[in-house]
């Protein structure tokens, strides 16, 4: 009989150790992923906070809407390079996700857009239209951003970024603004 117990003590410790160490991987990269996950809305959050434009500009003024945007963003970086950063990027809801990547892809298109009208190489009624449609995008994935922060991380945006941001689009492109406004009330989806 003491042998049996014995063989029974060296199986069961076994089986023990066995099923420890394939839970405990498991384990640490869920509270790895929970801390992930937290960090990077808690970076989204505070970073979204500082997005408010400095002053919108006057009526006919030429700065491109992008200049508007006083500080550059860590989740900026993240989402211009989602291939470094997918574990970054996959803990995220997945509308916050596509929202967050559109948004800076609508900015980086602006961008890039004002830099050629300053060097003339777009028509002059590209230049006044494409930068503002993108400037209407630019809100309309802002606002969902907003909307997916406070789904998802309880999180109570500020509302008055996106109107902000609205305001300035408005002044720079007043004609693209009207345009859009008079097919919807607000911003409307780029989709539409």
């Amino acid at each position: 009989m003491p042998d049996v117990m014995r063989v029974l003590d060296v199986i069961l410790v076994s089986l023990a150790l066995a099923v420890v160490g394939a839970l405990l991987p498991r384990l640490f990269e869920k509270q790895k992923i929970g801390r992930m996950e937290a960090t990077s809305l808690g970076l989204i959050c505070r970073e979204t906070e500082e997005m408010s434009p400095r002053e919108p500009p006057g009526n006919g003024s030429q700065e491109p809407w992008p200049a508007f945007l006083q500080k550059r963003f860590i989740h900026e970086e993240i989402f211009r390079r989602p291939s470094e950063n997918c574990d970054f990027i996959l803990t995220l809801d997945p509308d916050l996700a596509y929202s967050e990547a559109q948004l800076w892809v609508q900015y980086d298109k602006a961008q890039g857009l004002a830099r050629k009208a300053t060097k003339g190489e777009t028509r002059a009624d590209a230049q006044q239209k494409r930068p503002g449609e993108r400037g209407i995008e630019w809100c309309w994935f802002l606002k969902q951003v907003s909307a997916s922060l406070e789904r998802t991380a309880k999180y109570a945006a500020d509302k008055d970024i996106v109107a902000k941001w609205e305001e300035v689009v408005r002044r720079l492109h007043p004609d693209v603004w009207a345009a859009a406004s008079a097919k919807s009330k607000g911003v409307r989806s780029p989709n539409d």
